[in-house]
């Protein structure tokens, strides 16, 4: 059996932000209103302030006279989601009887990949960069804005292969028996992608590549040999 699936979205999983302004956290641990976070203290404020002396974006809260829908189906977002996944997999059972013996094989091989990019901030504001910059919003494409957009990409590539072989007896009376192996083989990677035009205009940003902190990386792979009576 072969099965294939693909898609190009512009679904997400985690749109909508709701927000209670704080001074101190930016967003209150106590209340989400329909409100927008204070950033005056945010890790790129900083980026801008000690590397830049304010120099890329307006000190302060940008998002003070932005707006935040109050609706949960309704929102402001500078940057649009997209969702891209194609995935395949591929299953083959194969029988085969001798004499007073059946041997069974079972095999499977599941490939994924998936590319997903969000809003990162989830809000919109009308306050402009001083100047327009060169680098990636959405971790992918080259882009020159004036806008302060941020944005999150992730994407996942996994690879699956499993093995198994039965032979299962049928004699003539109370005693038969089932043997079996079994073998699995998993591969997975994934990078979490964060754009921000502080990200390109700090002395530090050698090896970021154009506005992207690659703020996570994983690779695993695992394998299983399991004997059966």
């Amino acid at each position: 059996m072969i099965n294939y699936q693909q898609e190009d979205s512009n679904r997400s999983f985690e749109t909508k932000g709701t927000c209670t302004k704080d001074p101190d956290t930016g967003c209150s641990a106590l209340s989400a209103g329909f409100e927008t976070p204070n950033v005056s203290r945010s890790i790129f404020q900083t980026l801008n302030r000690v590397f830049l002396g304010g120099a890329l974006f307006p000190a302060g809260d940008y998002f003070a006279n932005a707006s935040n829908p109050a609706d949960f189906r309704t929102v402001n977002l500078d940057q649009e989601p997209t969702f891209e996944t194609e995935q395949l997999g591929i299953s083959l059972e194969i029988s085969h009887r001798l004499d007073e013996y059946t041997l069974t094989s079972l095999s499977g091989y599941y490939d994924t990949e998936i590319d997903r990019f969000q809003d990162f901030d989830r809000f919109a504001t009308s306050v402009r960069l001083t100047t327009p910059i060169t680098f990636r919003a959405n971790a992918r494409d080259v882009s020159t804005t004036d806008i302060i957009q941020s944005g999150r990409r992730d994407l996942n590539k996994g690879e699956q292969f499993s093995q198994e072989f039965r032979l299962a007896s049928q004699f003539d009376g109370d005693f038969n028996f089932l043997l079996g192996l079994y073998y699995y083989q998993q591969k997975r990677r994934r990078a979490v992608l964060i754009t921000y035009p502080a990200a390109i205009s700090h002395p530090c940003k050698a090896g970021l590549g154009a506005g992207r902190i690659p703020l996570g990386r994983s690779d695993r792979q695992g394998n299983a040999g399991i004997p059966g009576l």
